[in-house]
């Protein structure tokens, strides 16, 4: 279990340089690294690429992040910090490879209401070649201190010229609620709600489409996987999709070779 033994952002750890994968966070035995995954606009290019995170122990196996983060959710300070420690390594990698395209950005709701609360400002750690409007700060789907301050906090990131997205609309805390407070320019729509849509014939995630229309939101379905289901979105109107039939996330290195070659989409 990873303690924060008090632990600030001086006490960086280290970030290098890996010719095979780009850049590589390593602390306490645990070694962090981005990978990135296409959104394309619905019978489109691709838009941009959303930063996941993988990462493995002092024995080299795979440590899923939503499984990390739970054992140290206790602890919030830890929490917060390798929060923003994976958002630079995520912000070094794209500056470096993919600077061309928008950034999806996964953050913490707590993350964003102690920055504000406790600095007045964000942690984004921009490189000076990149614009806040090419970046969507994804909040996702976990529980919140404090929803009123949540939305002060992006609103603040909204000013400072940042897009704001919701992520895994339909899971966790990522509902309707958060929806009408925080009013995303992106919703992007959990991947379980397609699923349903074709093994039950459900209709939540077009109810989900309606509801984001209504409040003024584009939408991202993820998990899109045939082309079946690429051209059901197409049908329902949405604007953007992601998943394995798109493209499966990839490390930077890898990435930068093809992404000036990515297609548009047709079906």
């Amino acid at each position: 279990m990873l303690q924060s033994n008090h632990l600030s952002l001086d006490d960086e750890p280290q970030i290098r340089f890996c010719q095979k994968v780009g850049y590589v966070l390593r602390y306490q035995g645990y070694e962090f690294k981005s990978v990135f995954q296409p959104i394309y606009r619905i019978r489109g290019d691709c838009f941009g690429y959303e930063a996941l995170v993988r990462i493995t122990d002092v024995d080299s196996q795979f440590v899923p992040p939503d499984r990390f983060f739970s054992a140290i959710e206790d602890d919030l300070e830890t929490c917060i910090l390798i929060d923003q420690w994976t958002r630079k390594l995520h912000f070094k990698n794209y500056a470096h490879f993919l600077n061309e395209k928008s950034l999806f950005i996964n953050v913490l709701p707590n993350t964003l209401i102690h920055e504000y609360g406790s600095a007045g400002h964000h942690s984004m750690s921009l490189n000076r070649q990149q614009a806040e409007s090419s970046v969507f700060v994804e909040v996702v789907e976990s529980a919140c201190e404090d929803l009123f301050s949540l939305q002060l906090s992006t609103h603040h990131l909204r000013i400072k010229g940042y897009h704001i997205a919701l992520d895994d609309f339909g899971s966790g805390y990522s509902n309707a609620r958060r929806a009408a407070t925080l009013c995303p320019d992106i919703i992007k729509i959990d991947q379980l709600l397609l699923r349903r849509m074709f093994k039950e014939a459900c209709t939540l995630l077009a109810d989900a489409v309606s509801y984001a229309r209504s409040i003024n939101a584009q939408i991202v379905v993820e998990g899109v996987e045939t082309e079946e289901e690429l051209s059901a979105m197409a049908d329902l109107g949405v604007d953007y999709v992601q998943g394995y039939y798109l493209g499966h996330p990839a490390n930077p290195v890898s990435l930068s070779h093809r992404h000036h070659q990515c297609g548009v989409l047709s079906f």
